[in-house]
């Protein structure tokens, strides 16, 4: 980018991208979901492997 373009004000204020920001917290809440899920019905391996992870009341 050139020095010239740098200075023009517009170059500065990019307007917001709503979009990609929707995008991103849709992914995010339904990766969330789905990892919740993986752990809620393969949690009883992933105890098995770990012999010393205790679950403390």
């Amino acid at each position: 980018m050139h020095r010239s373009e740098l200075d023009h004000p517009s170059a500065l204020a990019r307007p917001f991208d709503w979009r990609g920001w929707l995008v991103l917290a849709w992914v995010l809440w339904f990766g969330l979901l789905y990892g919740k899920m993986v752990i809620e019905s393969r949690g009883h391996r992933v105890r098995e492997l770990v012999p010393h992870a205790q679950v403390s009341p």
